[in-house]
Protein backbone atom coordinates (compact mmCIF):
# COMPACT_ATOMS: atom_id res chain seq x y z
CA UNK A 1 0.00 0.00 0.00
CA UNK A 2 1.14 3.54 -0.73
CA UNK A 3 2.39 5.59 2.15
CA UNK A 4 0.41 8.69 1.34
CA UNK A 5 1.76 10.57 4.35
CA UNK A 6 3.82 9.71 7.41
CA UNK A 7 0.88 7.88 8.99
CA UNK A 8 -1.52 6.91 6.18
CA UNK A 9 -1.49 4.17 3.56
CA UNK A 10 -3.78 3.79 0.56
CA UNK A 11 -5.45 0.82 -1.14
CA UNK A 12 -7.73 1.06 -4.16
CA UNK A 13 -10.63 -0.83 -5.66
CA UNK A 14 -11.39 -0.37 -9.35
CA UNK A 15 -14.91 -1.13 -10.60
CA UNK A 16 -15.60 -1.45 -14.31
CA UNK A 17 -17.32 -3.76 -16.74
CA UNK A 18 -13.95 -4.76 -18.17
CA UNK A 19 -10.69 -4.77 -16.24
CA UNK A 20 -8.78 -3.28 -19.18
CA UNK A 21 -10.86 -0.07 -18.91
CA UNK A 22 -8.68 1.00 -16.01
CA UNK A 23 -5.36 -0.37 -17.29
CA UNK A 24 -3.71 3.08 -17.13
CA UNK A 25 -5.11 3.55 -13.62
CA UNK A 26 -3.61 0.25 -12.49
CA UNK A 27 -0.22 1.22 -13.95
CA UNK A 28 -0.15 4.60 -12.19
CA UNK A 29 -1.28 3.10 -8.90
CA UNK A 30 1.38 0.38 -9.15
CA UNK A 31 4.03 2.99 -9.96
CA UNK A 32 2.98 4.79 -6.78
CA UNK A 33 3.09 1.50 -4.82
CA UNK A 34 -0.67 1.54 -4.27
CA UNK A 35 -2.29 -1.88 -4.01
CA UNK A 36 -5.33 -2.19 -6.27
CA UNK A 37 -7.98 -4.82 -6.87
CA UNK A 38 -10.67 -5.01 -9.53
CA UNK A 39 -14.38 -5.79 -9.33
CA UNK A 40 -16.70 -6.23 -12.31
CA UNK A 41 -20.01 -5.48 -10.58
CA UNK A 42 -21.40 -3.22 -7.91
CA UNK A 43 -22.39 -6.26 -5.84
CA UNK A 44 -18.77 -7.45 -5.85
CA UNK A 45 -17.59 -3.98 -4.82
CA UNK A 46 -19.92 -4.07 -1.83
CA UNK A 47 -18.69 -7.54 -0.84
CA UNK A 48 -15.07 -6.38 -1.00
CA UNK A 49 -15.75 -3.12 0.87
CA UNK A 50 -17.42 -5.06 3.69
CA UNK A 51 -14.68 -7.73 3.88
CA UNK A 52 -11.56 -5.63 3.37
CA UNK A 53 -12.30 -1.92 3.10
CA UNK A 54 -10.45 0.01 0.42
CA UNK A 55 -9.53 3.64 0.87
CA UNK A 56 -10.26 4.59 -2.73
CA UNK A 57 -12.98 3.40 -5.11
CA UNK A 58 -12.74 4.35 -8.78
CA UNK A 59 -15.84 3.28 -10.69
CA UNK A 60 -17.37 3.52 -14.15
CA UNK A 61 -20.62 5.44 -14.56
CA UNK A 62 -22.46 2.25 -15.42
CA UNK A 63 -21.71 -1.24 -14.12
CA UNK A 64 -23.61 -4.37 -15.19
CA UNK A 65 -25.84 -4.34 -12.12
CA UNK A 66 -26.10 -0.67 -11.08
CA UNK A 67 -25.10 2.90 -11.79
CA UNK A 68 -22.20 4.66 -10.09
CA UNK A 69 -24.73 6.79 -8.19
CA UNK A 70 -26.50 3.70 -6.83
CA UNK A 71 -23.18 2.14 -5.89
CA UNK A 72 -21.97 5.34 -4.23
CA UNK A 73 -25.10 5.48 -2.06
CA UNK A 74 -24.46 1.95 -0.82
CA UNK A 75 -20.70 2.36 -0.41
CA UNK A 76 -20.94 5.51 1.72
CA UNK A 77 -23.49 3.73 3.91
CA UNK A 78 -21.19 0.72 4.35
CA UNK A 79 -18.02 2.80 4.77
CA UNK A 80 -18.26 6.60 4.70
CA UNK A 81 -14.47 6.95 4.70
CA UNK A 82 -13.94 5.59 1.18
CA UNK A 83 -12.78 8.17 -1.35
CA UNK A 84 -15.20 7.69 -4.27
CA UNK A 85 -14.24 8.72 -7.79
CA UNK A 86 -16.40 8.29 -10.88
CA UNK A 87 -14.96 7.83 -14.37
CA UNK A 88 -17.51 9.28 -16.74
CA UNK A 89 -18.49 11.86 -19.28
CA UNK A 90 -20.97 14.10 -17.48
CA UNK A 91 -20.51 17.83 -17.79
CA UNK A 92 -19.53 19.60 -14.58
CA UNK A 93 -23.05 20.81 -13.74
CA UNK A 94 -24.72 17.42 -14.33
CA UNK A 95 -22.01 15.67 -12.32
CA UNK A 96 -22.45 18.07 -9.42
CA UNK A 97 -26.24 17.70 -9.45
CA UNK A 98 -26.09 13.90 -9.57
CA UNK A 99 -23.48 13.39 -6.86
CA UNK A 100 -23.99 16.40 -4.58
CA UNK A 101 -24.11 15.31 -0.97
CA UNK A 102 -22.53 11.90 -1.56
CA UNK A 103 -18.94 12.89 -0.93
CA UNK A 104 -17.68 11.95 -4.38
CA UNK A 105 -14.18 13.36 -4.63
CA UNK A 106 -14.14 14.02 -8.37
CA UNK A 107 -14.91 12.79 -11.86
CA UNK A 108 -12.22 11.36 -14.09
CA UNK A 109 -12.54 10.98 -17.87
CA UNK A 110 -14.26 7.75 -18.97
CA UNK A 111 -10.86 6.31 -19.85
CA UNK A 112 -8.47 8.01 -17.43
CA UNK A 113 -4.90 8.67 -18.46
CA UNK A 114 -1.82 8.95 -16.28
CA UNK A 115 -2.01 12.74 -15.66
CA UNK A 116 -5.66 12.39 -14.54
CA UNK A 117 -4.72 9.75 -11.98
CA UNK A 118 -1.70 11.69 -10.73
CA UNK A 119 -3.93 14.77 -10.21
CA UNK A 120 -6.42 12.64 -8.27
CA UNK A 121 -3.65 11.26 -6.04
CA UNK A 122 -2.46 14.80 -5.32
CA UNK A 123 -5.99 15.75 -4.19
CA UNK A 124 -6.10 12.76 -1.86
CA UNK A 125 -2.66 13.58 -0.46
CA UNK A 126 -3.81 17.15 0.23
CA UNK A 127 -6.94 15.91 2.02
CA UNK A 128 -4.94 13.52 4.18
CA UNK A 129 -2.44 16.26 5.02
CA UNK A 130 -5.23 18.63 6.10
CA UNK A 131 -6.71 15.87 8.29
CA UNK A 132 -3.36 15.33 10.00
CA UNK A 133 -2.94 19.06 10.65
CA UNK A 134 -6.35 19.33 12.31
CA UNK A 135 -5.77 16.38 14.69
Amino acid sequence: MQEISDTHYLSALLASREEKTFAAVQQVLARNRIKSDWAGTGARVLDVIRENPADLLIMEELLPDMTARQLTEQVVTANPFVYCVVAGSLDEKAFHQLYEGYGVLMQLPSVPKSPDIEAMLEKIRAIVKIGEITK
